[in-house]
């Protein structure tokens, strides 16, 4: 199996620039099924702690991952991922207002698109009234990413291991995954044999 690991900051620019790219990335063709039913991907994210309009959109991802283990079939991340990019501006322009009325600005805003309750996203902001561990969860994905050596965003690993510098467009990603898929081929040949026979051989050498 290949894994992808992107790490992202939700109101970073070239994250943004990133994603439509690695979206159309996960749709193109590979091995007879699509790269996002062929390899392994895994979002990570990386909020500035210091910064409070950084912290607001990514503590809401802890319900929205929640909303999602309960009801696969409906899960939103992806259009939640989308919509705080679409939207990072309001977040980046917003340095004069101050946290508790951008919460309620935000939380409107997401309450509006996706119908989820905005009392329910306000209550996600205090200890006392959340009920998803929404600021340790968030504190565990700057962790996660710290101890991964990530500085910077986006950033991405293959297989656990950190590129230099991501590829910005769907063909340089695609390239990628056919010089480690090739890599593997000639590291483990049987197993690759044994994909041969389920799906054919689909990638020149």
């Amino acid at each position: 199996m290949i894994e992808f690991e992107i790490y992202y900051d939700l109101t970073c620019s070239a994250s943004a620039a990133l994603h439509p790219e690695l979206k159309t990335f996960l749709d193109m063709p590979f091995l007879g099924r699509t790269v996002r039913d062929a390899i392994k991907v895994n979002y990570v994210f990386h909020p500035l702690p210091y910064h409070h309009g950084s912290w607001i959109p990514h503590k809401i991802l802890p319900y929205v991952i929640d909303k999602c283990v309960a009801s696969p079939l409906n899960c939103k991340l992806p259009y939640y991922i989308d919509f705080a990019f679409n939207n990072q501006n309001f977040i980046l322009t917003s340095k004069d207002t101050s946290f508790n009325d951008l919460v309620v600005a935000w939380t409107g805003m997401v309450s509006t698109t996706f119908g989820w309750p905005q009392p329910e996203l306000i209550s996600l902001y205090s200890w006392d009234t959340d009920t998803h561990n929404s600021e340790m969860r968030t504190r565990y994905m700057w962790k996660y990413s710290a101890s991964q050596g990530i500085a910077n965003t986006p950033s991405m690993s293959v297989n656990g291991i950190e590129l230099q510098e991501p590829p910005f467009d769907h063909n340089s990603m695609m390239q990628l995954l056919q010089d480690v898929y090739n890599s593997q081929r000639s590291k483990f040949p049987a197993v690759y044999a044994e994909i041969d026979k389920k799906y054919g051989t689909f990638l020149t050498q």
